[in-house]
């Protein structure tokens, strides 16, 4: 009779080898699965971030302009708030105004309109309080007047802003640069300017405020809160201050509306009340769009 032991003995070392065999190539056939799997998930990721950055491009939205200006906006109006003028349209920007500035100008609504509408060319007189405005803007035309400030609060940057778009394109008063470029240094690479200790304010400089901190003074917000200018400038954040000037007198709905039912004297009002205060809204809507990607656009 066979030798049943040694039998067993022969044939144990094939099996071992068998499973062997068995077991490595299931080992194998798991890593293939896992790299299949790593594989298909690192196409998946390609293919959504391919996918989302294509609908980005396609929709006109930029992730880096999206990000880059980080900072706040404060506009600065000069006078009483326009009971017409709708601030909601405008989330990114901040705005204030100063009551107790009183237009001087002998005339009555439309002519004020009218005066703001020419811009550049007629300025009204302002009386009132904060008187160092007051002063401020009958020495230097501050519409559009526009200042820069870095995280300290110093001001950076001071120029002049058009009313009709080219936001960041606005060449600086001292500083010859762009404002585009100062963003990219205040903003983006966090400088800071130096300031001049020694620097006074003096209103009709039209670069006043670079190198140093803005004068304080009170503003009324919209919610009729009073504070101080520099709370909203001394915040640890890059601050764009803009100031702007819409009379009150001025109707912004009055010539949006149809002119039927209206004389040919009425309709001109109208016009020139809409228009004035319109003029206005463009340089809102041009820096909600430069700044912050945001459409503003009365629709």
């Amino acid at each position: 009779m066979p030798d049943t032991a040694n039998l067993v003995e022969k044939s144990i070392p094939g099996k071992i080898s068998n499973l062997m065999v068995i077991e490595n190539f299931n080992n194998k056939k798991k890593e293939s699965i896992m790299k299949n799997t790593i594989i298909e998930v690192i196409i998946r990721t390609r293919i959504l971030t391919m996918s989302f950055l294509m609908l980005m491009l396609c929709t006109g939205v930029s992730l880096e302009a999206k990000s880059k200006w980080d900072l706040d906006v404060i506009m600065v109006g000069i006078g009483a708030k326009n009971p017409t003028f709708d601030e909601s349209r405008f989330p990114d920007l901040q705005i204030v105004y100063t009551p107790g500035l009183v237009s001087q100008a002998q005339t009555g609504g439309t002519g004020k309109a009218a005066l703001s509408l020419l811009g550049g060319t007629v300025q009204e007189i302002f009386k009132g309080s904060p008187k160092i405005l007051e002063e401020w803007w009958d020495k230097t035309d501050l519409r559009n007047h526009t200042i820069l400030f870095d995280k300290n609060g110093v001001g950076s940057w001071e120029g002049f802003v058009g009313r009709r778009g080219g936001i960041l394109s606005s060449a600086g008063y001292g500083k010859k640069e762009g404002l585009d470029k100062m963003l990219k240094l205040i903003c983006k690479k966090g400088k800071t300017t130096k300031p001049k200790a020694k620097k006074k304010f003096k209103p009709k400089k039209v670069d006043a405020i670079l190198n140093r901190k803005m004068p304080d003074f009170d503003v009324v917000t919209v919610t009729n809160e009073t504070k101080s200018i520099s709370s909203f400038i001394e915040n640890g954040r890059p601050t764009l201050v803009v100031f702007f000037q819409i009379s009150p007198d001025a109707d912004l709905q009055e010539a949006k509306e149809s002119g039927k039912g209206k004389s040919g004297k009425q309709f001109m009002k109208a016009m020139v009340r809409g228009a004035a205060g319109g003029a206005w809204e463009t340089t809102f809507v041009s820096i909600e769009s430069e700044l912050f990607l945001f459409d503003a656009r009365d629709n």
